[in-house]
């Protein structure tokens, strides 16, 4: 288990080839979402808990999410494009370079996930199809919560890795 606290990632910012703003936005323009992602799920960073929608909002102050150039030119994309992409993400289960503090590092189907609830502002257990999960989190346990029995845990152990509530999520978003 890894967390920021006691490891050295840091959120670092993207480097271009173009110092120039015009040539900038032209490399912007012509990176495809697919090599974006490519860019993003190897790149090493920290959710640190901005993951999630609250109160509207999605981000927390150093989530590589909400603070790095190469997230916010994927952010840029059409929407509808970015959905469908992401939806097609979903079932990919090998790990990326995202840590999701205090956790593990994501899957990449967990980080299409965090990045579809930041762009439809909500969260996948705010779903009704999901909203089982917020039952189960918000129940005492004695002993307290394993690492395993939070969002994300619920996310990859119950969701992504089980086809029916695999489909049951694709939908969500799509609809």
């Amino acid at each position: 288990m890894l967390s920021c606290s006691n490891s050295k990632m840091k959120n670092e910012r993207i480097s271009t080839p173009y110092p120039d703003s015009k040539e900038q936005s032209k490399w912007d323009s012509e990176n495809t979402i697919d090599s974006l992602w490519t860019i993003l799920k190897n790149k090493k960073g920290c959710l640190t808990g901005g993951n999630y929608v609250d109160n509207g909002e999605f981000g927390s102050e150093g989530c590589v999410m909400t603070t790095t150039a190469e997230w916010k030119i994927f952010f840029e994309k059409p929407k509808n494009e970015l959905t469908n992409f992401l939806v097609n993400k979903l079932a990919e289960r090998d790990t990326t370079k995202v840590h999701n503090c205090p956790l593990f590092m994501s899957t990449e189907g967990e980080l299409a996930v965090y990045a579809l609830q930041n762009i439809h502002k909500k969260n996948w257990f705010d779903f009704k199809e999901f909203e089982r999960f917020k039952i189960m989190i918000a129940e005492p346990k004695t002993p307290p919560n394993s690492n395993r029995e939070t969002f994300a845990g619920y996310l990859n152990d119950s969701v992504l890795t089980n086809k029916k509530e695999l489909l049951k999520l694709k939908n969500v978003w799509i609809e």
